[in-house]
């Protein structure tokens, strides 16, 4: 039996099942491009609360939005981007190491 996987106000049936909506929102987006759906930017904000090292990426800054770029050996990612400037990847594999355990 596969073991539901919640956190914030999402609930997926399975690990499998998460996997599925992250890769589609990572895959709906052309690179650099900004994740521009309401529902979805919600969603990754949710997801990246759940990373093993929020604080650290975070570390007091206000969260603008969310982008895909390009990554390690031509792989796509999630970015961060903050109102006070910069940005910070974000790899949604810890997250789902960190929901697994829980």
């Amino acid at each position: 039996m596969r073991k539901p996987k919640k956190f914030g106000p999402y609930s997926f049936r399975s690990q499998t099942d998460l996997i599925a909506a992250i890769r589609a929102i990572l895959h709906r987006y052309g690179l650099k491009q900004r994740v521009t759906n309401p529902e979805e930017a919600r969603f990754l904000n949710e997801l990246f609360k759940n990373h093993p090292e929020y604080v650290e990426k975070v570390a007091g800054r206000t969260i603008s939005h969310f982008e895909v770029h390009p990554y390690i050996h031509g792989s796509r990612c999630f970015f961060v981007i903050f109102y006070e400037g910069g940005m910070i990847d974000f790899s949604f594999k810890p997250v789902i190491r960190a929901l697994r355990n829980k």
